[in-house]
């Protein structure tokens, strides 16, 4: 999946306060917590 925030920050004037590594290592954070063996892959 692919998304820009451009529209977002044209139209609402929103900015991201992530960028996309930040929000990688955080979903994988997330998904280590509730599977603990994914970490050891």
């Amino acid at each position: 999946m692919v998304a820009s925030a451009e529209r977002a920050a044209a139209e609402l004037g929103w900015r991201a306060k992530r960028d996309v590594q930040d929000m990688i290592a955080s979903a994988w954070e997330g998904w280590v917590r509730l599977h603990p063996e994914a970490a050891r892959a």
